[in-house]
């Protein structure tokens, strides 16, 4: 029997925290499907809200159509929207958002045998107003295009209230889409809403009805009404009904619910299963407590109270304020909390209904009222509330693109995010900037865009493309905040900010937000000569407890890999597995790049590379992720991504783990040196490897120490063939120690063959002994020059790209040369040189593979040693060097100023990829290199009355391509195109002279 009822519940299921019985008691009162669907959620509170709305309805018919609660058959329209089959005039609907669950429920008996049925359309919902980490205009924008303009113009009408109006609106519109069981199908825009009252938690509290709808001509069959309210400051909520009802019903607000009266005389459906409350726990997020022993029997199992902050600091909405005496920096206020207590955050405001409020303070703290420490910011320094609010600016004494705000920290620091403001005394700030940073302040890293940087070659082949450099936001005017995060966070010291684009002037505020960089305690420093070995297979035999991200026993359809590495080595073995099946997954360093190749099991290997001069000493962050058979590599934020060739998609490494080298030659790799570096961070599917390993004789990975000689093959080193295997924590502490804090190598960069640098040495040794690393593309060149106290002098350099040793000592014939080095060296690698001359021999070794020379020879060696020139008639080097010993002294890192060059050269941007080498013109000066590309017609364009009056279209050509251009530009700082204009007898072109 139908009964007339308008039902309008809700129940608050923040407040609700089931234990696993009474959850599988109420999961018996629904039925089989039900259930089933709520067991799919993946987090409690969607589980909880789905069975409080299921509860909700079972109520709702119960009470509305006198049916047994075990009885209730609910049946859902091919949308989805629940209904109750057979009985046309008993509608309800369900809804949940935040902290509540509401229902709506209506229903109406026949009047009489005469009168036509009343068929009820009921829809609600509710909707929690936060902005999720936004700004309320920033969070709103992005539904923009679901508004009408009417409705837009509406939410944006009141700034103070932009984000009740929003959620107003959205109420709104999903209760219309569920009363019409349309779902979201409907162009949301056309359902135009036109609010008539002000509804507004702090101005009212009362039940708004005038709302009125607009709708397309084909949606207007039926008519529709709007009840809106509030259940709390944080939610509203709107309930639609069609007009054929609504003189029927009068507005009402919800009322609250609680379990007991959803369940009072409920009965069981499906039976109690206790593996529900077991699964339910099972869900995301859930909570343990550890306790000892002795205490259990004293403690009662009790869940977690809920308390926020509103319990406690609710004082900041009050009317009255503090105001200081006088207005000078000694004013204090200070606060007695009665007790110790953590501080975690603090909130301010000004003085209300006035123009009085504080834009800077700083915070003292203590235990008894006398002493106080200030509270310091990650920099070390007192720390004041954000500078970005105080009332000077920095204002750039130029208005051009080559002004930069230079900030050095007191340390090195973890940067994650900068909020700008403008000046704010008047209309002047910066719209968008570029960033640099730097741990040192002399080699600056650009912050790149996070991106894609790969591209196929014509051939087929995939190489890596640099990231533009970020530009970031800036202001929109001279007081609002913009706040930028750095993803992942800056490790720096200093920070250079460069202007793009401003408002009227340069100038601006910042605050910088961060913490102290501690490096990971668990980094090691690898010399080359150590890696570590595990034998995956050995964990099942021998150990009790094998690691079980690296013991695959059942292999993974999913990796993730990241680490942080930094080195001065252009080559190196990272990380590498080798399954039984032919599995690989390797990581190395070839030629300054980062390789991964990684093959499933197939003959094939898929092989991805990304970055460049990535032996500069920095820090660099890796980041692999595997999904099947799609792999992504990402190096500092430049990603490349690709399909793993072969028709497996789980990846079995099950023999054996490498880091930081192997000891012989694998499938896979392109090296065999081993990594000399450091590594910190080392993750393997979310496991550290360096803290998660127990450094236990029963549980250790093998450290094996081999020591290096030269080797006839001129592509690798070679080992000794019986290594060391170490197992002991002083020698890991070592190795931790070893190269992690090492000052940073630092090359100096020769621009013209006329720059070099003298360096003293000993003077009158009866041997001499130097070694230094260099790089060039350069054909020729003078690289060391050395005039002996006694007759001769030795001379090593570049000869048609190889390299080559003259000396000629007292009592020798004539030039001794040593030239018998069979490969060239201006490719534009690191190649290492050392030379080593004494009574009748010398040594000389490049990149390791010495070259004995035993001739007649007696030297004394002078006072100076000049590298990369200073020869009268003979042409200096140009290009890096870096590492330079001379008589076993380091030499520190150095610095040549030739002053501005020019010169016309060929480059080409891909290094030995598919794009074709084009000219260019090179400005190189102390500060910048600008890079010209000249169009392939010089001179200036001329154009008559008869090409045309009205439009002229001329294609400009480069003397690069397209693709060539292209990547050229990505790896600019800046780009500038300069077009001029002249007219004779003419209209000037912009309304002015030209």
């Amino acid at each position: 029997m139908v009964v007339r009822k308008s039902l309008r519940w809700a129940f608050r299921v923040t407040d609700w925290n089931p234990d696993p019985t009474q959850w599988s008691q109420l999961a018996s009162f629904v039925s089989t499907v039900e259930k089933e669907r709520i067991q799919r959620f993946v987090f409690q509170r969607d589980a909880k809200s789905a069975l409080i709305g299921r509860l909700l309805a079972r109520r709702a018919v119960c009470e509305s159509l006198s049916i047994p609660w075990n009885e209730i058959i609910l049946e859902r329209t091919e949308r989805g929207r629940p209904f109750v089959p057979h009985c046309e005039s008993f509608d309800f609907n369900v809804t949940h958002h935040g902290d509540w669950v509401l229902l709506a429920a209506e229903s109406f008996p026949k009047f009489s045998s005469s009168s036509p049925p009343i068929i009820p359309r009921v829809g609600v919902d509710v909707m929690k107003l936060e902005s999720r980490d936004r700004s309320p205009l920033d969070f709103v924008t992005i539904f923009k295009r679901q508004l009408s303009v009417r409705e837009w113009d509406y939410v944006v009408g009141d700034r103070d209230y932009v984000l009740n109006r929003f959620y107003r609106i959205w109420c709104l519109k999903e209760s219309y889409l569920k009363a019409d069981g349309c779902g979201i199908s409907r162009d949301l825009p056309s359902v135009d809403f036109c609010p008539k009252s002000v509804l507004n938690y702090d101005y009212n509290c009362s039940i708004v009805a005038d709302t009125t709808v607009d709708l397309p001509e084909t949606l207007k069959d039926t008519s529709w009404n709007f009840h809106e309210g509030f259940l709390d400051k944080d939610h509203c909520w709107a309930v639609c009904l069609n007009s054929e009802i609504v003189r029927f019903v009068d507005p009402e607000n919800f009322q609250r619910v609680t379990i007991e009266d959803l369940v009072s005389d409920a009965l069981s459906v499906n039976g109690i299963d206790k593996v529900d409350g077991v699964d339910f726990l099972d869900k995301d997020p859930c909570w343990a407590v550890c306790l000892n022993s002795e205490i259990v029997r004293f403690v009662d199992r009790e869940n977690f109270k809920r308390v926020t902050i509103e319990n406690y600091v609710n004082e900041i909405d009050g009317g009255g304020a503090w105001t200081a005496e006088t207005s000078d920096f000694e004013q204090q206020l200070t606060i007695d909390l009665g007790s110790q207590m953590q501080i975690s955050s603090i909130a301010t405001q000004g003085r209300q209904y006035s123009s009085e409020f504080v834009m800077e303070y700083m915070i003292s703290y203590g235990s008894n009222g006398l002493d106080f420490a200030y509270y310091r910011g990650f920099d070390g320094s007192p720390k004041v509330s954000p500078r970005v609010y105080g009332a000077g600016s920095w204002s750039a004494a130029g208005q051009d693109f080559y002004q930069k705000l230079f900030i050095k920290l007191s340390r090195v620091s973890v940067i994650k995010r900068i909020a700008t403001r403008g000046d704010g005394r008047d209309d002047s700030y910066v719209k968008a900037f570029t960033l640099d940073y730097s741990v040192d302040g002399d080699q600056w890293v650009a912050f790149n865009e996070p991106g894609f940087g790969a591209k196929v070659s014509r051939s087929g082949l995939l190489f890596s493309r640099k990231s533009r450099v970020a530009t970031f936001k800036g202001n929109t005017d001279s007081n609002s905040l913009y706040v930028n995060i750095f993803d992942p966070p800056i490790v720096a010291q200093w920070i250079r900010i460069n202007p793009t684009r401003w408002q009227d002037r340069i100038s601006m505020r910042l605050e910088l937000y961060g913490c102290t960089y501690n490096p990971d305690p668990k980094a090691v420093g690898l010399d080359g000569v150590t890696y570590f070995e595990r034998r995956v297979g050995e964990d099942r035999e021998r150990y009790d407890r094998p690691i079980e991200f690296l013991s695959y026993d059942h292999p993974l359809l999913r990796d993730e890999i990241r680490f942080r590495f930094k080195t001065n080595e252009a080559d190196g073995v990272i990380l590498y597995g080798w399954g039984k099946q032919n599995d690989v997954l390797a990581v190395q360093l070839v030629d300054n790049r980062l390789f991964l190749n990684v093959g499933l099991g197939g003959r094939e290997l898929t092989s991805l590379s990304v970055g460049s001069l990535l032996d500069d000493g920095i820090w660099h962050d890796v980041f692999i992720s595997r999904d099947k058979r799609s792999v992504t590599l990402s190096v500092d934020r430049v990603v490349v991504s690709k399909s793993i060739q072969g028709n497996f998609q789980r990846l079995n490494i099950d023999f054996a783990w490498y880091v930081a080298g192997v000891p012989s030659k694998k499938r896979g790799l392109d090296t065999i040196r081993h990594f000399k570096g450091c590594l910190e961070s080392l993750y393997i599917n979310r496991h550290n490897f360096f803290t998660e390993n127990p450094w236990r004789p029963d549980q250790a990975w093998l450290i094996v120490r081999e020591s290096a000689q030269a080797s006839v093959n001129s592509n690798s080193i070679g080992y000794d063939t019986e290594p060391a295997f170490v197992r002991h924590d002083k020698f890991m502490s070592d190795i931790r120690r070893q190269l992690c804090n090492e000052q940073q190598i630092v090359p100096v960069t020769f621009l013209t063959s006329e720059s070099h640098v003298k360096l003293k040495g000993y003077e009158a040794l009866e041997s001499l002994s130097i070694s230094f690393e260099f790089r060039t593309f350069e054909m020729e060149g003078t690289l060391v020059y050395h005039k002996f106290y006694s007759d001769g002098y030795v001379k090593l350099y570049l000869q048609e790209g190889y390299y080559v040793v003259d000396i000629v000592t007292k009592g020798s014939p004539g030039i001794i040369t040593a030239n018998n080095f069979l490969l060239p060296v201006n490719d534009g690698k690191w190649h290492h040189v050392e030379l080593q001359i004494r009574k009748n021999k010398m040594v000389s070794d490049l990149d390791f593979r010495p070259v004995e020379t035993v001739r007649e020879m007696d030297i004394k060696t002078g006072a100076y040693y000049y590298f990369a020139g200073g020869m009268k008639g003979s042409k200096g080097f140009i290009g890096c060097m870096k590492s330079i010993v001379v008589d076993g002294n380091n030499q520190f890192p150095l610095k040549a100023n030739p002053g501005e060059m020019k010169k016309s050269i060929e480059i080409d941007v891909d290094g030995s990829g598919p794009l074709t080498p084009f000219p260019v013109t090179c400005t190189l000066n102390e500060d910048e290199v600008y890079t010209t590309v000249e169009r392939k017609t010089r001179g200036a364009i001329r154009f008559s009355e008869e090409s045309g009056p009205e439009r002229i279209h001329y294609p400009v050509e480069y003397d690069a391509g397209l693709d060539e251009m292209d990547l050229l530009i990505d790896r600019s700082v800046a780009c500038e195109q300069h077009v001029a204009y002249t007219c004779k007898n003419g209209a000037p072109l912009f309304g002015q002279d030209s």
